[in-house]
């Protein structure tokens, strides 16, 4: 009688210890899920002021208008505490060494955006995407860096 009780003793105690750790890992994958989706939901927000940008540049001339009229996506779950895509700095005109315009001139004007989302299922996740740069230019090229 004594063992049995030991023996469903230890066995309550395991139990109560898989069920623990269980709990335990859902917990952390569920934060990792939704990590993962915020981040996802910032890096949607640039992709958005990339495509908008890009539409602004068909005439190959970024108006402050233009840019004003950029705004984050609406993602479902998801707000974006701050969206800007603000120009840096001034046109400036370079050479273009390679490609189609390879000898032509063009007026380069560097714009960056930076967009930072938060779930709206849990308000402690945040996750700004990380500053980019577009080069724009009046050939029609329009290429993408990060910063550091």
């Amino acid at each position: 009688m004594a063992a049995t009780l030991g023996v469903l003793t230890l066995l309550s105690a395991l139990v109560v210890t898989v069920f623990a750790n269980a709990m335990a890992s859902f917990r952390s994958g569920m934060t990792d899920l939704e990590k993962s989706r915020t981040y996802y939901a910032a890096e949607a927000g640039a992709e958005s002021g990339m495509a908008q940008l890009a539409l602004a540049l068909e005439d190959a001339f970024i108006e402050d208008s233009e840019l004003g009229a950029i705004v984050p996506p609406t993602i479902e779950g998801f707000t974006f505490d701050s969206f800007s895509v603000v120009r840096n700095g001034s046109v400036t005109t370079e050479r273009i060494t390679d490609g189609p315009f390879a000898g032509l001139f063009s007026m380069t004007q560097v714009v960056e955006r930076s967009p930072s989302s938060s779930s709206v299922s849990s308000s402690r996740r945040t996750w700004r995407s990380p500053t980019d740069r577009a080069w724009t230019s009046t050939a029609g090229c329009t290429r993408t860096a990060t910063s550091t």
